[in-house]
């Protein structure tokens, strides 16, 4: 292990590779039950938790749609709001709970924008992973944030798009958002 605070990628990787050195038993050694190898082990946890958390996320959508869409949106909303104001040369406004307008233009920031897939993505991994919680809690704590960050860097990317060049919101939205929304679901992994 190494000494000093290293990050929490660092320390769930360290964790992941101690938990791999273990003996794994063969169904010859005692054993009646065979056992999981860990790396399919993660992936397995990975896709139950993953499962388990989107599940819960359709069921509050087709509910009450006010304990995570809404104030996750809002929040994304109003956050990018402010970014848009330091970043873009242009004046920004927030329209109700889930738009930013300018320029006689405007953005709804819908379910997809709003960044719970990847957060599900983070959080899934980060909980399959077999570490301490202390660990997962530093990674999450690290992560998250940055997380939200890389997102609303996307949303106000997407307002420059379509206000300077509308003719290009469809390459903008359609491929490179979509790809930024795949790194910030990675960005948590070592």
């Amino acid at each position: 292990m190494r000494t000093g605070w290293v990050g929490p990628a660092v320390e769930l990787w360290d964790t992941v590779a101690a938990f791999d050195a273990r003996p794994v038993p063969t169904p010859f050694s005692g054993s009646v039950i065979p056992t999981i190898k860990p790396p399919v082990r993660v992936a397995l946890l990975f896709l139950v938790y993953l499962g388990v958390l989107h599940g819960i996320y359709q069921l509050e959508r087709r509910t009450t749609n006010r304990y995570l869409e809404r104030p996750l949106t809002h929040a994304v909303t109003v956050a990018s709001g402010y970014l848009a104001a330091v970043l873009l040369p242009f004046p920004v406004e927030q329209r109700g709970v889930s738009v930013l307008a300018s320029e006689g233009t405007a953005v709804l920031v819908a379910a997809g924008c709003n960044g719970v897939e990847a957060l599900f993505l983070i959080l899934a991994g980060v909980l399959a992973v077999p570490a301490a919680w202390a660990v997962r809690g530093r990674a999450l704590a690290c992560y998250l944030p940055l997380l939200f960050f890389l997102n609303l860097l996307r949303v106000d990317g997407l307002l420059y798009v379509l206000v300077r060049f509308p003719e290009h919101i469809s390459l903008a939205h359609d491929q490179i958002a979509q790809g930024m929304g795949g790194l910030m679901a990675v960005t948590g992994f070592p």
